[in-house]
């Protein structure tokens, strides 16, 4: 496998996990739906907390470098998510 390639991999596993994490502590919220991924517009701290005792048992894998890996994953995939499903925005403003 290419360099290229297993970076891009390690980043695809990052953000999905960081997703999940993300998801599990209510942050961030998936439309049932439509499966899109939203912020559910609420503190984040719960995200960092779920991922730190995760991380502190172990159960993260290899998927981070460290905790600052981790929390930054965290960070950046919240930041990335839309606020509400684009696709219920959508069929909404078409009504």
């Amino acid at each position: 496998m290419g360099l290229t390639k297993r970076i891009i991999e390690e980043q695809w596993t990052k953000n999905a996990r960081a997703t999940t994490i993300a998801i599990d502590a209510e942050v961030l919220a998936r439309c049932e739906w439509h499966g899109v991924v939203y912020d559910n517009l609420v503190d984040r701290t719960d995200a960092y907390k779920l991922g730190n005792s995760l991380y502190s048992r172990g159960l993260l894998g290899n998927v981070f470098l460290d905790r600052m890996d981790m929390t930054d994953s965290i960070k950046a995939v919240i930041e990335q998510c839309p606020d509400e499903c684009w696709e219920c925005e959508r069929m909404r403003s078409d009504d």
